[in-house]
């Protein structure tokens, strides 16, 4: 599925760059453009199923390495998350994920303890909206 989605946009890049020449390629280029996000909306989707089995994992993992002040295993962890996360339509874990990710590079503590609890409660309340525990 990876696969026809990356092809697909590749067309259709190729499509948008070059333009249509013809009403007909227009109304052809039009379709290709549904089905390309229509293929990312699916894909999403799945991705996004995906994550919310892992991050409960994550989430644990991610807290474990707080409590015991393992910065470079937390940078590790959030690095995971944020590939995960990319794909999958949630902009304020992505947000979160990328604030806490800039404070561990920094390394100044108070900014990693504010980050952290913002991207945990983001976790939070993903999970509890999704139903997971």
């Amino acid at each position: 599925m990876i696969r026809r989605l990356l092809q697909a946009i590749r067309h259709g890049f190729h499509a948008l760059r070059h333009g249509p020449a013809t009403r007909e390629q227009h109304g052809l280029q039009q379709a290709e453009e549904r089905r390309v996000r229509d293929l990312t909306r699916t894909l999403s989707s799945e991705l996004y199923a995906q994550l919310l089995l892992e991050l409960p994992v994550y989430r644990m993992d991610l807290s474990g390495f707080y409590r015991s002040g393992e910065y470079e295993s937390m940078a590790e962890c959030t690095h995971k998350m944020l590939g995960a996360v990319v794909y999958c339509d949630t902009p304020e874990l992505l947000h979160g994920l990328s604030g806490l990710q800039q404070a561990l590079r920094s390394g100044d503590t108070p900014s990693i303890d504010n980050r952290y609890a913002r991207a945990i409660n983001i976790i939070d309340r993903i999970l509890a909206d999704s139903g997971q525990p």
